[in-house]
């Protein structure tokens, strides 16, 4: 159990490695709002994680709440159906790919 909640904040912190070298190499400017935003993002990373390797924790309350606004967003947007079959399609492209 410990190996896969150290296993979560690696790939976390792999994740935001990746997006800062991203920033870096674009010359984005690091900031207080994108320090925010990266901690949001590592907070999705390491919850998803953790539900993957079916380690238990404490739902961040912050992370919830911009997940449902996310959701809630993509429901109201135009392209919304084609985001619901690309989803599909790629579910069915890796089920294909894995038999």
């Amino acid at each position: 159990m410990k190996n896969k909640k150290l296993l979560s904040e690696t790939k976390s912190s792999e994740v935001i490695a990746f997006i800062l070298d991203q920033y870096a190499k674009e010359n984005i400017d690091r900031d207080l709002n994108v320090c925010a935003e990266l901690v949001l993002i590592s907070r999705i990373v390491m919850q998803r994680f953790r539900k993957n390797f079916g380690i238990d924790f404490k739902k961040n309350i912050f992370v919830e709440k911009a997940i449902e606004n996310v959701l809630a967003e993509i429901k109201k947007d135009k392209d919304f159906d084609l985001v619901t079959e690309t989803i599909e399609n790629y579910r069915h492209f890796q089920k294909k790919k894995l038999n």
